[in-house]
């Protein structure tokens, strides 16, 4: 991605977690060196938002796939960030959440496709 310089500048290091939700189209992806979470749509490769957070780490979706869960910070907070507006909901922010690691596995969500797929 070279588009927008302004963002792509900041992407060094590496991209860390990438979450897809297939149903929109949408990438979500951490930056912990850039310090911030870029969103892509997959059919157009194009930067629809950047949420800059301290020390992105992990990104995944909920069971309901309706947010995108985000681990940040050096305490582990997590937030949730709607799929729909990519916007975050503050109401959901666990603070010092424990969730540590470079990636978030969400194993009900996988459990959920196993035995109830859709």
């Amino acid at each position: 991605m070279t588009e927008p310089p302004a963002i792509t500048a900041r992407m060094q290091g590496e991209a860390l977690s990438v979450a897809i939700h297939s149903a929109n189209g949408i990438a979500a992806v951490t930056h912990p060196d850039g310090g911030m979470v870029t969103f892509w749509t997959i059919a157009g490769r194009k930067l629809l938002k950047v949420i800059d957070l301290p020390s992105p780490r992990g990104v995944e979706l909920t069971v309901d796939q309706q947010y995108f869960l985000v681990s940040y910070g050096l305490e582990a907070n997590v937030v949730q960030v709607s799929v729909d507006d990519l916007e975050i909901d503050k109401a959901s922010t666990i603070f010092k959440s424990y969730i540590t690691g470079s990636h978030i596995y969400n194993w009900s969500r996988a459990m959920s496709e196993l035995y109830y797929p859709a």
